[in-house]
């Protein structure tokens, strides 16, 4: 079995999927032949193959991914689509750096410059643990509390207001106030969105200027567990290292160079926090409960203290690729203000001695972007302007593909006439995708999306079609990175669901059917985009982060 699945793989990278046109009704501003192209039988053959064990995941780095972007190139090649990446290839080349092993020197130092001047040195694991998204630097400064490390200008809360950490380094808690209410102006549905997440505490940080961030489990919420004795004050999401006898062991964090800000993060035990606030006369959890009960910052400069941290791991670099593809315009004039079609083609490979197929996430919105891509191949005549298709790899990783791509575009980003996004398209209600983005700048696009997916008979949710929708979805998909530039963005999603990043999101839970009517309907509404000559509307603004 395994034997004839391998001949299977190496025919289907080496050839093209055969095409199983079937009648179907199409507007007539549509062209039949095209949309009658999308059939849930190709779309199942691409996810097959895509979350298959010989793709092993698809990770980032993994030799599977390498494959899946022979595949993607190959099948744009037979379908007819012109190359769109470097030296007239299918690929975009991007450099990240995994980060491997910590290695010598690591270590944190407190000085205490009353009196006399002492100095304390602690060592990770035992008193603290970098992030691994922390700089391969030292850093020594004075200190500054700053709460949450939070500045929510909507909430009237901004922990940094009163203070200047610029050239210092900053010590917050993890989580938000509240964070034990089911629902607050920090919490919803039991979930904290960004302010929450270390990721937004290091950018707010640097931001605001500081050199290093210092980061403490609030007391008040996570205590202790005296039954297993677990350490939580130094049990950090996130912030796990692989080590030279296990490289496998955890997932890998691949990193973008010059993509986040040069900072040393590292989350250190109570026991750190306590000294870094002895001379105050205040504690951790006073000051919480302080910063809770006011709805106040409590952000204050922490005297007779400098810290000095450095944190030194081996970074590899590894090429990874985006593959690209277009079709040209038939009006000259638009041929540089094109609509773009995506979808990732990463997800998180092998690790732990798992592998993670990704059938939904994301082959489904691959194998949609390759079926629409051969439905404008199969129009007798192509539309006004040219459509691209991008399949980002590094989504799972940060969105680091689109992040790269937007940054080295193959075209002018600002004449993009629309973004449309296809990310997990496969499960849940059987004729329904969240539709989220297309009223954060034009009604036109929401409209003119709307009446894309009535043609087909497929019902749009805008339950999370929201900026400030808590789980922010439209943050964590590759529409996001061309929408914080003003480009007008739509995400298509089937949601979440319980196989989500786990071994178990395989091929034969996928709804066909559904994509194929996802797949029809951001076909119907590309075509209409490229084959105008007007630009969308951009009469709304979302408050879309920068």
């Amino acid at each position: 079995m395994r034997a004839h699945r391998a001949a299977i793989l190496t025919y289907v990278i080496l050839s093209a999927v055969i095409w199983h046109p079937a009648p179907l009704k199409a507007q007539s501003d549509i062209p039949s032949t095209a949309l009658q192209s999308i059939l849930p039988g190709d779309m199942e053959a691409h996810v097959s193959l895509l979350s298959s064990q010989e793709l092993e995941g698809r990770g980032t780095g993994q030799r599977g991914l390498k494959i899946a972007a022979r595949y993607l190139a190959t099948q744009l090649k037979h379908m007819n689509i012109l190359p769109g990446g470097s030296d007239d290839s299918y690929y975009q080349p991007i450099n990240l750096v995994r980060v491997g092993p910590l290695e010598s020197p690591n270590f944190l130092e407190v000085e205490e410059t009353g009196d006399r001047t002492i100095a304390h040195r602690y060592q990770q694991p035992l008193d603290y643990k970098p992030y691994n998204i922390t700089a391969n630097k030292r850093v020594t400064g004075e200190v500054v509390f700053a709460g949450f490390g939070i500045s929510a200008p909507e909430l009237d809360y901004d922990d940094y207001k009163k203070v200047d950490v610029r050239d210092k380094i900053v010590l917050v808690y993890t989580h938000t106030p509240e964070e034990t209410i089911n629902s607050s102006d920090f919490v919803k549905d039991g979930t904290a969105g960004k302010y929450g997440s270390i990721t937004y505490k290091v950018r707010n940080a640097a931001e605001h200027g500081a050199l290093g961030l210092l980061v403490v489990t609030d007391p008040n919420n996570f205590r202790p567990d005296r039954s297993t004795r677990r350490r939580h004050d130094l049990a950090p999401v996130g912030s796990a290292f692989p080590t030279p006898e296990a490289p496998d062991g955890i997932r890998p964090k691949y990193i973008l160079p010059g993509h986040q800000p040069d900072m040393v993060v590292v989350h250190i035990s109570h026991q750190i926090a306590d000294a870094l606030l002895a001379d105050s006369k205040k504690t951790l959890a006073a000051l919480q409960t302080s910063i809770e009960e006011s709805r106040k910052p409590r952000s204050f400069n922490i005297k007779n203290r400098t810290v000095t941290v450095q944190t030194t791991y081996q970074g590899t670099q590894v090429q990874v690729q985006n593959v690209l593809g277009y079709i040209e315009g038939s009006n000259p004039r638009y041929r540089n203000a094109p609509v773009v079609i995506t979808a990732h083609y990463d997800h998180d490979g092998q690790w732990g001695g798992k592998l993670f197929h990704g059938a939904d996430d994301n082959a489904s919105g691959t194998a949609a972007v390759l079926e629409i891509a051969e439905a404008f191949a199969m129009a007798e005549e192509p539309p006004q302007r040219s459509v691209w298709f991008l399949l980002f790899t590094g989504e799972e990783q940060g969105l680091l593909g689109s992040y790269y791509y937007t940054g080295a575009p193959r075209f002018p980003l600002e004449k993009t006439a629309a973004v449309l996004n296809l990310d997990m398209i496969g499960r849940n209600a059987a004729n329904e995708v969240y539709v989220i983005g297309s009223d954060f700048r034009s009604s036109e696009l929401h409209d003119m999306s709307a009446q894309a997916a009535r043609d087909v008979q497929l019902t749009l949710n805008y339950s999370q079609n929201m900026v400030t929708h808590y789980r922010r979805l439209f943050f964590r998909s590759d529409q996001y990175p061309f929408a914080r530039l003003g480009i007008p963005a739509v995400f298509y999603t089937s949601g979440m669901h319980a196989d989500y990043h786990r071994p178990t999101d395989t091929a034969d839970k996928i709804n066909y059917q559904k994509m194929e009517r996802i797949a029809k309907s951001v076909f119907t509404l590309a075509w209409r985009l490229a084959d105008s000559t007007e630009q969308l509307k951009l009469d709304n603004d979302a408050g879309m982060e920068k």
